[in-house]
């Protein structure tokens, strides 16, 4: 799927779309945040709540720029 219907999915709350969207930055994202939290539990809280976040919130997001920056 392209990450544009991706999106999209996820911003009609779509949960297959959320999974593919999770599956796709999870192990980029991950890394980024065990550079905050150095224990692999601790990270993998950041990641998920950061994902969490990221669901809520990509309604805000609008086409412009890198995707992965936004996520960020």
């Amino acid at each position: 799927k392209e990450l544009s219907e991706i999106i999209r999915g996820c911003q009609s709350g779509r949960r297959d779309d959320q999974r593919l969207l999770y599956e796709r930055y999870a192990d980029r994202m991950y890394h980024v945040c065990l550079r905050y939290a150095p224990e692999p539990a601790d990270a993998e809280d950041i990641l998920h709540e950061g994902f969490l976040k990221a669901f809520h919130g990509i309604g805000q997001y609008r086409g412009s720029g890198s995707f992965e920056g936004w996520l960020r």
